[in-house]
């Protein structure tokens, strides 16, 4: 008999992540005598230690003007409904490419860059990577085995980064969803560059009879109906090496919950630079319709492994503060939440995720120094001012004083109050006690004022604000900036009755409209006409010197009518109890002149 050899890989899980050795039993038969021997062997194996599940984005490109999109979705469900890749291949689609329809997002609409040029549909992207061509987007293949291999390929693409889902929904009441998405990058080392979570929400089971090549009835499925966080998705912020972000949304009557299913991915810029805009990984889930309960999680705070009584946790706006056993409990809904611990002298800070169950949350308590921020405005104390530091948070007090207590390290810091520019500063500290000053300044707001008369931009006008001369241009508009405070105004310009307004500012610019009308025309002694009483409380009373026809009319300050009588009497009386409080005109127009009188209403 020839001899012949074969060997049997006895590879441990621990070997194949070491990628050290592994043992070879060799077994030779020779005539009738069997010997074998075990010797190590170097091995490089291709399965990285530092690896998560794959699941794979499959996005689709679809219109219901599209002949050929039926085909292409059919042969795409007839590969991702094989058992190889049952749950691990997320299909998603976009209604653009070729024209839109009633489904098209404008998102959608923006994603069409990665086509890289020319539009078309059917087509379709696996985890915005480029497999052939030169741009991640490709026409769908007209082979399954073709779409298989695309799979397989992407599939086979190693990551470090995890992604999960969990839901906080109250759709029953209010048909409002909250998607939590979280993970880990358990490589230990994040990417430097920025990655974003992207939350796309689909219904699926749509019927349809307006579908191009489908010669009936076509049912829509993975139909994205909205993306919760904007076209790019939510920036990472890494707590260490995981990461949790939080998208909500209203579901519109229309939509059918029972039928919605939850896609969430980690995926680069979409405008990066088309050979780097993938993604890094997905999940998919149903949209869960049951209210969300709270759940209880138990902070256990320590010093150096001893419980410390006393500690205040602060999550979510709740607050609770630790026993003699070091533990304090809260009820939370699921979602990420992030917590700061605090006790003078001690400090901690950390980050957890609540999904459909009970959790203790270990928090790891530091040394920490007291840091007073002191904060003035023109010399002056400022109350309110919320001081903001690697997430621990205080505000000044009347004194203006905020406490903190934080451990060693270098810090950058925000001070923020409604009506006051954001002050950005940095500390260190460093084994000690210590004071931080500073000054805040208020904000300023642009004030637009727009002369026109009836429409047309008036130049020239004078406005007196804020101690402050403005004249309007070509475009009748004038400028000026100011800080919250309600302030008067009056607006000038010869052949137009003077106009007096107010104005509101409140954290925001503004557009003032002023609607000036024609002044006096003719005016002589003799046309002296009277107004009382004034100010007035419901009824007004004209009084002219002719009994000439003549037309009365009300303006309010924003030139718009409010009221307006024919008369020939020589005094009359008009109801203006129904307006609103300020400053009116009222301009008599007669055969041969025109004034303009004005009235304050109580």
């Amino acid at each position: 008999m020839c001899n012949s050899t074969f060997a049997q890989m006895l590879l441990s899980d621990e070997d194949a992540i070491s990628n050290n050795t592994a043992q070879i039993e060799e077994v030779s038969l020779g005539g009738n005598q069997e010997t074998n021997s075990v010797v190590d062997v170097p091995v490089t194996a291709n399965v990285s230690a530092l690896v998560v599940e794959r699941k794979v984005l499959l996005e689709q490109f679809t219109t219901e003007l599209c002949g050929y999109c039926p085909g292409g979705a059919a042969r795409i469900k007839s590969v991702i409904e094989q058992p190889e890749f049952a749950g691990k291949v997320h299909w998603v689609a976009h209604h653009a490419g070729f024209y839109t329809d009633s489904y098209t997002i404008p998102e959608s609409q923006s994603y069409l860059r990665l086509f890289g040029g020319n539009t078309y549909a059917p087509a379709m992207m696996l985890d915005r990577t480029i497999l052939t061509g030169s741009a991640p987007v490709m026409g769908v293949p007209s082979s399954t085995t073709d779409i298989a291999n695309y799979f397989r390929q992407a599939l086979n693409t190693p990551t470090s980064i995890s992604v999960n889902i969990t839901q906080a929904n109250t759709i029953a009441t209010d048909r409002k969803v909250k998607i939590t998405a979280y993970g880990e990058d358990i490589s230990g080392t994040h990417p430097t560059e920025d990655l974003y979570v992207v939350v796309f929400l689909l219904e699926n089971d749509i019927k349809s009879t307006s579908q191009s090549g489908a010669g009936g009835t076509y049912i829509h499925n993975n139909l994205i109906r909205k993306v919760m966080n904007e076209v790019t998705g939510t920036k990472i912020v890494w707590q260490g090496n995981s990461y949790c972000v939080t998208a909500e949304a209203t579901l519109p009557t229309g939509w059918n919950a029972d039928n919605m299913d939850v896609v969430a991915f980690v995926a680069k810029n979409y405008l990066n630079p088309l050979s780097n805009v993938q993604v890094l990984n997905a999940e998919k889930t149903e949209l869960v319709m049951e209210e969300s309960g709270t759940y209880e999680i138990t902070f256990h705070a320590a010093y150096n492994g001893t419980p410390l009584e006393g500690v205040t946790i602060n999550v979510a706006d709740a607050v609770t503060t630790t026993n003699a056993q070091g533990n304090a409990t809260l009820q939370l809904t699921n979602g990420g939440y992030t917590y700061t611990a605090t006790k003078e002298g001690y400090a901690g800070k950390g980050f957890f995720v609540v999904d459909n169950a009970d959790l203790t949350v270990e928090v790891t308590m530091s040394t920490a120094y007291e840091v007073t921020f002191h904060v003035i405005h023109e010399g002056s104390p400022l109350e309110g001012v919320t001081i903001n530091v690697a997430e621990y948070v205080a505000t000044t007090n009347e004194d203006g004083n905020a406490i903190l207590q934080l451990p060693n390290g270098s810090y950058a810091y925000t001070a923020t109050k409604e009506g006051y520019d954001d002050y950005i500063g940095n500390i260190v500290v460093e084994n000690a006690a210590q004071t931080v000053e500073l000054e805040m300044v208020h904000s300023l707001y642009k004030i637009t004022f727009r002369a026109v008369d009836n429409g047309t931009p008036i130049e020239g006008v004078t406005i007196n604000i804020a101690d402050t001369i403005l004249t309007t241009n070509a475009q009748g508009r004038a400028f000026i900036n100011l800080i919250n405070g309600s302030y008067t105004y009056t607006a000038i310009k010869e052949g137009y009755s003077d106009y007096e307004g107010s104005v509101v500012v409140n954290n925001s610019a503004r557009v003032v409209n002023i609607n000036m009308i024609t002044g006096i025309e003719g005016f002589s002694i003799e046309n002296i006409v009277l107004l009382y009483p004034n100010p007035i409380e419901s009824t007004l009373t004209i009084e002219r010197n002719s009994g000439d026809v003549v037309v009365m009319e009300i303006y309010n300050i924003y030139g718009a009518l409010v009221g307006r009588t024919k008369t020939d009497n020589v005094t009359t009386t008009i109801d203006v109890g129904m307006l609103s409080s300020g400053s009116y005109f009222v301009r008599i127009t007669g055969a041969n002149e025109t004034t303009v009188h004005r009235f304050i209403k109580r």
